[in-house]
């Protein structure tokens, strides 16, 4: 089990996980009232889920994942660097039904989605980790939105130097 949030009402708590076996991002639902048995799952429509938030409309949750394939049998190895596949995606909590999934562009699939925060104008904005060559230098945070926006923002080259291609919550 990754990040967990909870509903509005706080009888369901919301976490990732991975099913392995598959290679993809699920959500377990977990019944907060009666000691927390998992009651169903859907998908992150994705891989790697690294972190959910809920939006401000207390029924879509946003998911960043990080597009990282991982697998208990290879301890910490990332399987897919060359295949990354990352993404924010918008989920409907009453029937985990997909309402968006957002990509960067195809030149930056090893940046890898992972850390959010939501703003008052409801725009999700996500810190990156770089998982290509040491030697690039590529944006690191920015921002989605429910309406199919997704943009990184400019920050300083020698802000980014100091990152070291990774930016954290």
């Amino acid at each position: 089990m990754g990040p967990c949030v909870f509903s509005p009402d706080g009888k369901l708590l919301y976490a990732t996980e991975s099913d392995f076996e598959a290679g993809q991002g699920v959500i377990g639902i977990y019944d907060a009232t009666g000691g927390y048995k998992r009651m169903a799952e859907f998908p992150t429509y994705g891989i790697g889920p690294h972190e959910l938030l809920l939006m401000p409309d207390g029924k879509t949750l946003v998911i960043a994942n990080g597009g990282i394939l991982t697998h208990p049998d290879y301890g910490r190895t990332e399987l897919n660097l060359d295949t990354m596949d990352p993404s924010v995606v918008f989920v409907d909590t009453a029937s985990g039904a997909l309402i968006g999934q957002l990509r960067l562009n195809a030149g930056l699939h090893q940046l890898s989605i992972r850390h959010m925060a939501i703003d008052a104008r409801q725009r999700v904005w996500f810190g990156c980790q770089y998982r290509g060559p040491a030697e690039d230098s590529p944006q690191l945070v920015g921002y989605a939105t429910m309406d199919g926006k997704i943009e990184l923002i400019e920050l300083p080259a020698d802000t980014l130097g100091d990152l070291r291609n990774y930016i954290g919550s």
